[in-house]
Protein backbone atom coordinates (compact mmCIF):
# COMPACT_ATOMS: atom_id res chain seq x y z
CA UNK A 1 0.00 0.00 0.00
CA UNK A 2 1.49 3.04 -1.36
CA UNK A 3 5.28 1.56 -1.31
CA UNK A 4 5.38 0.36 1.81
CA UNK A 5 5.84 -3.78 2.49
CA UNK A 6 4.12 -5.53 5.46
CA UNK A 7 5.46 -5.39 8.94
CA UNK A 8 6.45 -7.66 11.83
CA UNK A 9 4.07 -6.52 14.31
CA UNK A 10 -0.12 -5.11 14.80
CA UNK A 11 2.01 -1.92 16.00
CA UNK A 12 3.60 -1.21 14.06
CA UNK A 13 0.98 -1.55 10.97
CA UNK A 14 -1.35 0.74 13.31
CA UNK A 15 1.74 3.42 12.71
CA UNK A 16 1.70 2.89 8.86
CA UNK A 17 -2.01 3.22 9.46
CA UNK A 18 -1.63 6.62 11.71
CA UNK A 19 1.36 8.18 9.15
CA UNK A 20 -1.38 7.74 6.38
CA UNK A 21 -4.14 9.10 8.08
CA UNK A 22 -2.16 11.81 8.86
CA UNK A 23 -1.17 12.76 5.35
CA UNK A 24 -4.97 12.07 3.92
CA UNK A 25 -6.25 14.69 6.67
CA UNK A 26 -4.11 17.17 5.24
CA UNK A 27 -4.79 16.81 1.67
CA UNK A 28 -8.66 16.40 2.03
CA UNK A 29 -8.61 19.76 4.70
CA UNK A 30 -10.63 17.28 7.30
CA UNK A 31 -12.07 18.75 10.10
CA UNK A 32 -10.63 15.86 11.96
CA UNK A 33 -7.13 16.66 13.11
CA UNK A 34 -4.27 14.11 14.48
CA UNK A 35 -2.57 16.80 17.18
CA UNK A 36 0.89 16.18 18.53
CA UNK A 37 1.61 12.98 16.25
CA UNK A 38 4.69 11.48 17.36
CA UNK A 39 7.92 10.99 14.44
CA UNK A 40 6.95 7.56 12.57
CA UNK A 41 10.06 5.40 12.00
CA UNK A 42 11.08 4.37 8.43
CA UNK A 43 8.46 1.64 8.48
CA UNK A 44 6.05 3.36 8.98
CA UNK A 45 6.88 6.19 5.93
CA UNK A 46 5.33 5.41 2.63
CA UNK A 47 7.51 5.97 -0.70
CA UNK A 48 4.37 7.54 -2.71
CA UNK A 49 2.19 9.88 -0.85
CA UNK A 50 -1.95 9.10 -1.29
CA UNK A 51 -1.91 11.69 -4.20
CA UNK A 52 1.13 10.98 -5.84
CA UNK A 53 0.66 12.05 -9.68
CA UNK A 54 2.86 9.07 -10.72
CA UNK A 55 0.12 6.98 -9.64
CA UNK A 56 -2.11 8.41 -12.31
CA UNK A 57 -0.16 8.09 -14.97
CA UNK A 58 -1.30 4.09 -14.74
CA UNK A 59 -4.70 4.74 -16.11
CA UNK A 60 -3.82 8.11 -18.07
CA UNK A 61 -1.34 8.84 -21.13
CA UNK A 62 -1.26 12.12 -19.58
CA UNK A 63 -1.91 14.17 -16.66
CA UNK A 64 -5.31 14.14 -16.08
CA UNK A 65 -7.71 17.60 -15.10
CA UNK A 66 -9.83 16.58 -12.31
CA UNK A 67 -12.68 19.18 -13.77
CA UNK A 68 -12.63 17.20 -16.77
CA UNK A 69 -15.68 14.90 -17.37
CA UNK A 70 -15.76 13.13 -20.68
CA UNK A 71 -18.94 12.33 -22.01
CA UNK A 72 -18.09 10.86 -25.63
CA UNK A 73 -15.13 9.10 -27.12
CA UNK A 74 -16.81 8.51 -31.06
CA UNK A 75 -17.53 10.11 -33.13
CA UNK A 76 -15.67 12.92 -31.90
CA UNK A 77 -13.93 12.88 -28.87
CA UNK A 78 -15.60 15.29 -26.36
CA UNK A 79 -14.75 16.82 -22.49
CA UNK A 80 -16.55 19.40 -20.25
CA UNK A 81 -14.78 20.75 -17.37
CA UNK A 82 -16.76 21.93 -14.68
CA UNK A 83 -16.25 25.00 -12.34
CA UNK A 84 -14.33 24.65 -9.51
CA UNK A 85 -17.60 25.14 -7.48
CA UNK A 86 -19.29 22.38 -9.30
CA UNK A 87 -23.06 22.66 -7.80
CA UNK A 88 -25.31 25.08 -9.23
CA UNK A 89 -27.11 27.36 -6.74
CA UNK A 90 -30.59 29.00 -7.44
CA UNK A 91 -29.92 32.66 -8.98
CA UNK A 92 -26.16 32.33 -9.54
CA UNK A 93 -24.16 31.27 -13.00
CA UNK A 94 -21.12 28.68 -13.71
CA UNK A 95 -18.87 28.25 -17.07
CA UNK A 96 -18.35 25.29 -18.24
CA UNK A 97 -15.67 24.52 -20.87
CA UNK A 98 -16.55 22.13 -23.84
CA UNK A 99 -13.56 20.88 -25.87
CA UNK A 100 -13.46 18.86 -28.93
CA UNK A 101 -11.13 17.22 -30.61
CA UNK A 102 -11.41 16.88 -34.60
CA UNK A 103 -11.36 13.50 -36.36
CA UNK A 104 -8.91 13.01 -39.34
CA UNK A 105 -10.87 15.54 -41.51
CA UNK A 106 -11.20 19.49 -41.32
CA UNK A 107 -15.15 20.16 -40.60
CA UNK A 108 -17.57 22.31 -39.99
CA UNK A 109 -20.99 22.01 -37.62
CA UNK A 110 -23.61 24.59 -36.15
CA UNK A 111 -23.93 23.55 -32.29
CA UNK A 112 -26.86 24.00 -30.41
CA UNK A 113 -27.18 23.92 -26.43
CA UNK A 114 -30.38 23.80 -24.83
CA UNK A 115 -30.98 23.14 -21.23
CA UNK A 116 -34.15 22.69 -18.65
CA UNK A 117 -36.99 24.99 -18.13
CA UNK A 118 -35.78 27.18 -15.21
CA UNK A 119 -31.92 27.58 -16.93
CA UNK A 120 -30.58 29.49 -19.80
CA UNK A 121 -27.28 28.89 -21.84
CA UNK A 122 -25.59 31.61 -23.32
CA UNK A 123 -24.33 31.03 -26.03
CA UNK A 124 -27.24 28.80 -26.83
CA UNK A 125 -25.79 28.25 -30.57
CA UNK A 126 -22.50 28.78 -32.41
CA UNK A 127 -20.69 27.76 -35.19
CA UNK A 128 -17.74 25.29 -35.01
CA UNK A 129 -14.66 24.30 -37.11
CA UNK A 130 -12.61 21.56 -36.46
CA UNK A 131 -9.23 20.77 -37.31
CA UNK A 132 -7.41 17.48 -37.07
CA UNK A 133 -6.15 15.91 -34.11
CA UNK A 134 -6.90 19.30 -32.56
CA UNK A 135 -8.48 20.31 -29.59
CA UNK A 136 -11.20 23.69 -30.10
CA UNK A 137 -12.75 24.70 -26.87
CA UNK A 138 -15.78 26.88 -26.39
CA UNK A 139 -16.86 28.42 -23.05
CA UNK A 140 -20.95 28.22 -22.04
CA UNK A 141 -22.64 30.00 -19.03
CA UNK A 142 -25.37 28.79 -17.63
CA UNK A 143 -27.89 30.63 -15.16
CA UNK A 144 -30.13 29.23 -12.97
CA UNK A 145 -33.92 30.62 -11.67
CA UNK A 146 -33.15 32.60 -8.69
CA UNK A 147 -36.70 30.68 -7.08
CA UNK A 148 -36.76 27.48 -8.37
CA UNK A 149 -39.72 25.13 -7.31
CA UNK A 150 -37.26 22.40 -6.81
CA UNK A 151 -33.86 20.65 -7.52
CA UNK A 152 -34.37 17.68 -10.15
CA UNK A 153 -31.94 14.91 -9.92
CA UNK A 154 -31.36 15.25 -13.26
CA UNK A 155 -30.49 18.37 -15.32
CA UNK A 156 -29.48 17.66 -18.69
CA UNK A 157 -27.33 19.68 -20.83
CA UNK A 158 -28.16 18.92 -24.35
CA UNK A 159 -25.06 19.53 -26.84
CA UNK A 160 -25.85 19.13 -30.56
CA UNK A 161 -23.82 19.20 -33.51
CA UNK A 162 -25.49 19.29 -36.87
CA UNK A 163 -23.64 18.63 -39.73
CA UNK A 164 -23.50 18.66 -43.53
CA UNK A 165 -24.27 14.93 -43.62
CA UNK A 166 -24.71 13.50 -39.59
CA UNK A 167 -26.25 15.14 -36.47
CA UNK A 168 -23.74 14.25 -33.15
CA UNK A 169 -26.28 14.05 -29.81
CA UNK A 170 -24.58 14.94 -26.58
CA UNK A 171 -25.99 15.10 -22.94
CA UNK A 172 -23.89 16.43 -19.64
CA UNK A 173 -25.69 16.42 -16.35
CA UNK A 174 -25.69 19.83 -14.26
CA UNK A 175 -25.20 18.86 -10.34
CA UNK A 176 -27.37 21.45 -7.92
CA UNK A 177 -26.42 22.77 -4.57
CA UNK A 178 -28.86 21.29 -2.01
CA UNK A 179 -30.94 24.39 -0.47
CA UNK A 180 -31.03 24.89 3.24
CA UNK A 181 -32.88 26.77 5.84
CA UNK A 182 -30.66 27.96 8.65
CA UNK A 183 -31.31 29.83 11.58
CA UNK A 184 -29.76 30.09 15.15
CA UNK A 185 -31.58 29.04 18.29
CA UNK A 186 -31.03 29.07 22.07
CA UNK A 187 -33.28 26.26 22.87
CA UNK A 188 -32.23 22.30 22.63
CA UNK A 189 -34.97 20.48 21.15
CA UNK A 190 -36.33 17.61 22.32
CA UNK A 191 -39.56 17.67 19.62
CA UNK A 192 -38.74 18.53 16.22
CA UNK A 193 -39.08 21.98 15.77
CA UNK A 194 -42.25 23.10 14.34
CA UNK A 195 -41.73 24.95 10.76
CA UNK A 196 -42.73 28.23 12.48
CA UNK A 197 -39.68 27.95 13.81
CA UNK A 198 -37.72 28.75 10.49
CA UNK A 199 -39.53 32.52 10.05
CA UNK A 200 -36.74 34.92 9.22
CA UNK A 201 -34.22 32.09 8.57
CA UNK A 202 -31.24 32.53 6.01
CA UNK A 203 -31.31 30.48 2.94
CA UNK A 204 -27.85 28.79 1.99
CA UNK A 205 -26.78 26.03 -0.50
CA UNK A 206 -24.68 23.39 -0.06
CA UNK A 207 -22.58 20.87 -2.50
CA UNK A 208 -24.76 17.81 -1.71
CA UNK A 209 -23.22 15.61 1.19
CA UNK A 210 -20.93 18.43 3.21
CA UNK A 211 -21.90 21.40 4.77
CA UNK A 212 -19.95 24.04 7.04
CA UNK A 213 -21.62 25.11 9.84
CA UNK A 214 -20.79 28.43 12.16
CA UNK A 215 -20.15 28.44 15.74
CA UNK A 216 -23.70 28.62 17.41
CA UNK A 217 -25.94 26.62 18.05
CA UNK A 218 -28.79 26.40 14.63
CA UNK A 219 -31.41 24.69 13.13
CA UNK A 220 -31.37 23.38 9.44
CA UNK A 221 -34.08 22.12 7.27
CA UNK A 222 -34.95 21.26 3.72
CA UNK A 223 -36.87 18.63 1.94
CA UNK A 224 -35.78 15.64 -0.02
CA UNK A 225 -37.65 13.13 -2.13
CA UNK A 226 -36.45 9.67 -3.63
CA UNK A 227 -38.59 9.23 -6.65
CA UNK A 228 -38.15 5.39 -6.59
CA UNK A 229 -39.34 5.53 -2.85
CA UNK A 230 -36.44 3.69 -1.32
CA UNK A 231 -37.51 1.72 2.01
CA UNK A 232 -34.88 1.02 4.44
CA UNK A 233 -32.33 3.55 2.88
CA UNK A 234 -29.11 4.15 5.11
CA UNK A 235 -29.21 7.46 6.97
CA UNK A 236 -25.62 8.64 7.27
CA UNK A 237 -25.26 11.75 9.73
CA UNK A 238 -22.15 12.64 11.20
CA UNK A 239 -20.08 15.87 12.30
CA UNK A 240 -17.68 17.86 14.36
CA UNK A 241 -20.27 18.87 16.58
CA UNK A 242 -23.69 17.29 18.18
CA UNK A 243 -26.25 16.85 16.50
CA UNK A 244 -30.03 15.18 16.49
CA UNK A 245 -31.48 14.91 13.04
CA UNK A 246 -35.88 14.33 12.67
CA UNK A 247 -37.47 13.07 9.44
CA UNK A 248 -40.40 14.87 9.10
CA UNK A 249 -41.58 15.01 13.28
CA UNK A 250 -39.70 11.48 13.77
CA UNK A 251 -36.07 12.02 15.56
CA UNK A 252 -34.16 9.67 13.33
CA UNK A 253 -30.90 9.95 14.64
CA UNK A 254 -28.29 11.69 17.03
CA UNK A 255 -24.55 11.39 18.32
CA UNK A 256 -22.66 13.67 20.28
CA UNK A 257 -19.60 14.56 17.72
CA UNK A 258 -17.02 12.10 19.36
CA UNK A 259 -17.28 9.99 15.94
CA UNK A 260 -16.44 11.73 12.51
CA UNK A 261 -15.49 9.34 9.59
CA UNK A 262 -18.45 10.25 6.99
CA UNK A 263 -18.46 6.97 5.26
CA UNK A 264 -20.96 5.22 3.85
CA UNK A 265 -19.56 1.32 4.63
CA UNK A 266 -18.18 2.42 7.94
CA UNK A 267 -18.74 3.63 11.52
CA UNK A 268 -21.82 2.68 13.56
CA UNK A 269 -23.68 6.18 12.99
CA UNK A 270 -26.14 4.78 10.72
CA UNK A 271 -29.79 3.93 10.57
CA UNK A 272 -32.41 3.08 8.00
CA UNK A 273 -35.35 5.09 7.30
CA UNK A 274 -37.89 4.49 4.75
CA UNK A 275 -38.31 7.57 2.04
CA UNK A 276 -41.92 7.56 0.34
CA UNK A 277 -42.55 11.57 -0.77
CA UNK A 278 -41.55 14.47 0.06
CA UNK A 279 -39.88 14.63 3.67
CA UNK A 280 -39.03 17.26 5.76
CA UNK A 281 -35.15 16.59 7.28
CA UNK A 282 -34.21 19.03 10.30
CA UNK A 283 -30.97 19.25 11.62
CA UNK A 284 -29.91 20.21 14.86
CA UNK A 285 -26.62 21.25 15.10
CA UNK A 286 -25.94 21.83 19.16
CA UNK A 287 -23.48 24.89 20.81
CA UNK A 288 -19.59 24.74 19.53
CA UNK A 289 -17.25 26.15 17.40
CA UNK A 290 -17.03 26.67 13.89
CA UNK A 291 -17.35 22.93 12.14
CA UNK A 292 -19.04 20.88 9.63
CA UNK A 293 -21.67 17.89 9.45
CA UNK A 294 -21.90 15.24 6.77
CA UNK A 295 -25.75 14.07 5.72
CA UNK A 296 -26.16 11.07 3.40
CA UNK A 297 -28.61 8.80 2.04
CA UNK A 298 -27.13 5.31 0.80
CA UNK A 299 -29.01 2.67 -0.88
CA UNK A 300 -30.29 -0.31 1.12
CA UNK A 301 -27.43 -2.99 -0.22
CA UNK A 302 -24.07 -2.62 -1.25
CA UNK A 303 -22.24 0.71 -0.68
CA UNK A 304 -23.80 3.50 -2.75
CA UNK A 305 -25.13 6.62 -2.12
CA UNK A 306 -28.68 7.40 -3.57
CA UNK A 307 -27.56 9.83 -6.61
CA UNK A 308 -31.81 10.27 -7.60
CA UNK A 309 -32.61 12.43 -4.90
CA UNK A 310 -34.49 15.75 -5.37
CA UNK A 311 -34.83 18.60 -3.04
CA UNK A 312 -36.64 21.68 -1.99
CA UNK A 313 -37.09 24.18 0.69
CA UNK A 314 -39.91 23.63 2.75
CA UNK A 315 -42.90 26.33 2.93
CA UNK A 316 -42.84 28.71 6.08
CA UNK A 317 -45.43 31.07 6.95
CA UNK A 318 -44.68 34.60 6.19
CA UNK A 319 -42.62 36.90 8.57
CA UNK A 320 -45.33 39.26 10.50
Amino acid sequence: MLGMHEVDTIDQFCDQIAAISIAAQKYYGSAVCTENAPEFPDYAKFERDPWCASEQKVAFTVDSDPHESVIARMPIYTSVFYPEKVALGAGKTLKYRIRFNGRRCKEQFKVIVTVPNSFTVSPSSFDLELEPDTDTEIEVAVTRSAKPKKNPYFNPMDIRLVGENETIELTVDLPLAIPWLRKATDTEWEECPYIEEFVGAEHTEEPYHYMKVPSGHWLLTTCVKDPVGTRNAFLVAEGTRKIKVWLDDKLVHENDGSYYVPAFHRGPLRRRINLSGWNRITVEVLDGPEGEVFLGLGTPYGFDWITDIETRLPSVPEEE
